[in-house]
């Protein structure tokens, strides 16, 4: 292939993946990349230069956001796979997804799908009927999408065996998500050097999957029991956002957790927190937890998803387990130092967006020649 060869990643959510964002921020000196993208998206406000957006009118399930195909997607599809050279979905559990890919292989055009997480397998929503149609949706359209496909990536070793009955083993890689880590460092506010409270971080949806009240219950357990003294900040918001408020004035602990709602930028509050705790149920790969590393804090994770793969500096504990998390914030409160660099230097030599994108480039290579 001599000439600059056209890209189009299909975005299936509001709010553009961020591996999409990093791939056609770290490509477009390569590429010509296009993001087809609902027309409610987020992005409309922040378009990445370089990058050519189209936009179709989404249908969704009531109350879920889930994506269906629509006339404008299918027909803007249809004249955007005719012309690219790589169709790239970030997700499989979308049915706009396996309608790319599906095009995509009547087109002869080669595809690619991320996956970080089998809805219904390997990832709960805690809604045992939510995770039916997860089982009964990977099992048929999801299945249909990786046959389809002719790349299925994962973001980590943990999906391997998950996705062992849906795709080939010849045609499945890992590739983790990157981030810019020269955008999240460390820049500690020295003023906190001899603050006499430890600073915990939560950031994330307020829904239910995301293992709230594990948090709280731990944070309670802690005033109780722990010689240290600590404080929560909670950046994030969702529908239990109130409920979880109500909780705290419940607890007692109303006065040791912060609610500081959604955040457009998040980085201060990595900088200014001593350790990020994560107590979700279910996860794919938390780009929280690369973040807050990239930052030099310290992690503990409920292990789901690829938490123990990501977290090098910290402890992983069972989810919904509170006693457990409490354990593992004393443990990790008292055993800082020296951890800022070696965390550091583990996102930068993994899990980079230069690294993720090189990566995704050798794959686009090999396709591409396989193609011709």
């Amino acid at each position: 292939m001599t000439s600059k060869p056209s890209i189009v990643y299909v975005n299936p959510t509001k709010q553009v993946r961020t591996g999409i964002q990093s791939l056609s921020r770290g490509l477009t000196t390569k590429a010509n990349i296009t993001i087809l993208t609902p027309s409610d998206s987020e992005e409309m406000a922040s378009e990445a230069p370089n990058v050519d957006y189209r936009y179709y009118n989404a249908m969704y399930v009531p109350g879920v956001r889930y994506t269906l195909p629509t006339p404008s997607f299918l027909r803007q599809l249809s004249a955007l796979v005719k012309k690219s050279d790589i169709v790239h979905v970030y997700s499989y559990f979308y049915p706009v997804c396996a309608a790319a890919v599906i095009e995509s292989r009547r087109l002869s055009t080669p595809s690619v799908v991320t996956v970080d997480s089998l809805p219904g397998v390997n990832w709960t929503s805690g809604s045992r009927p939510v995770d039916f149609i997860g089982r009964c949706y990977t099992a048929t359209l999801g299945r249909a999408t990786f046959e389809a496909a002719d790349h299925v990536v994962a973001l980590g070793d943990y999906l391997l065996d998950p996705l062992k009955p849906y795709a080939e083993a010849d045609k499945l890689s890992v590739i983790p998500n990157g981030i810019d880590t020269e955008n999240f460092t460390p820049s500690r506010d020295e003023s906190r050097a001899d603050s006499e409270v430890t600073e915990l971080l939560f950031v994330g949806r307020l829904d239910p999957v995301k293992g709230v009240p594990t948090l709280l219950n731990a944070m309670k357990l802690l005033s109780l029991e722990s010689e240290e003294a600590y404080h929560l900040t909670i950046v994030g918001d969702g529908t239990k956002r109130d409920e979880y408020e109500s909780r705290c004035v419940e607890l007692g602990i109303d006065d040791l957790v912060t609610f500081e709602g959604y955040q457009e930028n998040v980085l201060p509050y990595y900088r200014s927190h001593d350790i990020f705790v994560l107590s979700s149920l279910s996860e794919g790969q938390p780009t929280v937890l690369l973040e807050a590393q990239a930052c030099g804090l310290p992690v503990i994770s409920t292990d789901v998803g690829s938490a123990s793969e990501l977290v090098k500096a910290g402890e992983t504990v069972p989810p919904n387990n509170s006693e457990a998390l409490a354990r593992a914030i004393d443990a990790v409160s008292a055993n800082t130092e020296d951890i800022c660099q070696r965390v550091r230097s583990n996102v930068i030599a993994n899990y980079s967006m230069e690294t993720m994108c090189d990566d995704y480039w050798t794959l686009y290579q090999k396709l591409w020649n396989s193609n011709s």
